[in-house]
């Protein structure tokens, strides 16, 4: 159910960024974490 939902927002745009970098996720962390699941497959 969760990978049907993921791969319907396929392509489309955030609806929401945060402004406040303090706000944002750590770039770094999303980085390594991206790495981690294309590794998994």
């Amino acid at each position: 159910m969760l990978k049907h939902g993921l791969q319907e927002l396929d392509g489309q745009h955030l609806l929401y960024v945060p402004k406040s970098k303090g706000l944002r996720p750590n770039e770094e962390f999303l980085s390594e974490r991206y790495a981690e699941f294309k590794r998994a497959g």
